[in-house]
């Protein structure tokens, strides 16, 4: 069995523990712990880790967490004459002082960069003052060396390389640091798995309460791809602002971006990581008949979701009764889908595809709003197999009765704002 690893890829020690599994070739389960989210406050998680910190992992049993223990751990039980962590004396210590000098490395980086990245604030004078101290520290001690520890990579390489890797996700400059510079080139060049993962994940723009949204938000949980949640409020205008109008001049959700590449309108983002992290997936298949039928059921739930958008969501996020007309509408296009999916598991063929996860996505509003399917028999079956085979199904999709009111309420006051400044 593979060990366990909960981790987050944002997190430096999580990826130094990734690299280090990679440079030995051991086998990683990776448990994703969105802190954003709170998951590593749950019970289960402080069962296991008191700290409630990342990485931990579970290895058969074992529970060890610190990623430098856990560096040490996975060197001493599966390569213990790997020179990764050699076994002379002095030559571990001398990566042992490593390992606890980037220990200091990580919080000045953290204080300087990370925390003002992720929280939106600037850096204070005091903590730009000692990462500069750091890094020119940093810079004097690797000198010429092509290793921080001698003639051989060890996993103070990988530490501390997991540590300033954040330097060049977020482009600071660092010729300041001509040693540091050459040597951590040096790495990435030499590395094959170093920019996979220290890749920092996707970023999207979205609101759960969105269709479209949820729909990419399964392809990720399917494709085991992290993302970055960064919510916009549409009831706050949040999509209206200017810093968003620069990357998504159509104002809608979700929008992602990749490392700077930009991209928005949900079906295309789902094909986009399928063709990216995931070209021989079944969810978006690669035989061109087969990829037609997904294709024409992406348009097709197009329709589908206007409809529903118009004919109910509109209704009840406006506060308006819904019409004879929209009504007729909404129970005919019911009926035509039906009709469609009549007794597959699936809609596009015999795998589950991104085509489910969009129709799942613009449909589940009915569950959520607790509507009568009855009449929809096919669909009814369809949308009930699915709800109980994806596991991140609840996660993503349901919310409390006062959450989704509450949010219905903000959304009834935006429109009518709207409504006000239009006349």
């Amino acid at each position: 069995m593979p060990i366990h690893i909960y981790a987050t890829r944002y997190s430096p020690p999580c990826r130094a523990v990734l690299m280090t599994a990679k440079q030995l070739n051991i086998d990683l389960n990776l448990k994703t712990i969105h802190l954003n989210e709170g998951q590593h406050l749950t019970e289960d998680y402080l069962k296991i880790n008191p700290a409630h910190s990342i990485p931990t992992i579970d290895d058969n049993g074992f529970i060890l967490w610190e990623s430098r223990a856990i560096m040490q751990y996975l060197c001493n039980r599966y390569a213990p004459d790997s020179p990764l962590y050699p076994t002379d004396p002095i030559k571990r210590a001398l990566v042992d002082r490593w390992l606890n000098f980037d220990h200091t490395l990580t919080i000045a980086v953290r204080d300087s960069c990370l925390r003002p990245y992720f929280m939106g604030v600037e850096p204070t004078e005091q903590s730009l003052k000692v990462f500069n101290d750091t890094m020119k520290l940093l810079d004097a001690l690797i000198g010429n060396k092509k290793y921080l520890n001698g003639n051989h990579l060890t996993i103070a390489d990988l530490s501390v390389l997991a540590t300033t890797y954040t330097l060049k996700i977020l482009n600071k400059d660092i010729t300041s640091f001509p040693n540091f510079k050459t040597w951590i080139t040096g790495l990435t060049a030499e590395l094959p798995y170093v920019e996979e993962i220290n890749k920092m994940p996707i970023d999207i723009y979205s609101i759960r309460y969105s269709p479209p949204c949820r729909a990419v938000l399964m392809t990720a949980k399917q494709l085991n791809i992290d993302l970055n949640v960064k919510t916009v409020d549409l009831s706050q205008f949040q999509h209206l602002a200017e810093d968003y109008l620069k990357i998504n001049p159509a104002h809608t959700v979700p929008t992602i971006d990749d490392d700077g590449f930009i991209l928005w309108e949900s079906r295309a983002i789902m094909q986009y990581l399928c063709n990216r992290y995931a070209p021989d997936s079944p969810l978006y298949p690669t035989d061109p008949k087969k990829r037609a039928l997904v294709d024409r059921w992406l348009n097709y739930d197009l329709s589908v979701f206007i409809t529903l958008r118009d004919s109910l969501l509109r209704a009840k996020f406006m506060g308006l009764e819904t019409t004879e007309e929209n009504k007729t509408t909404f129970n005919n296009t019911m009926k035509l889908l039906d009709q469609l999916i009549g007794n597959n598991k699936y809609v596009a063929g015999s795998d589950l595809t991104i085509a489910d996860l969009s129709v799942l996505a613009s449909t589940n509003s009915m569950i959520i709003l607790d509507m009568d399917l009855s009449p929809y028999p096919n669909f009814k079956t369809w949308i009930t197999g699915l709800t109980e085979e994806l596991p991140y199904y609840d996660e993503i999709n349901k919310f409390e009765n006062d959450d989704i009111k509450g949010y219905m309420a903000k959304m009834k006051a935006f429109f009518l704002e709207r409504l006000n400044k239009s006349q």
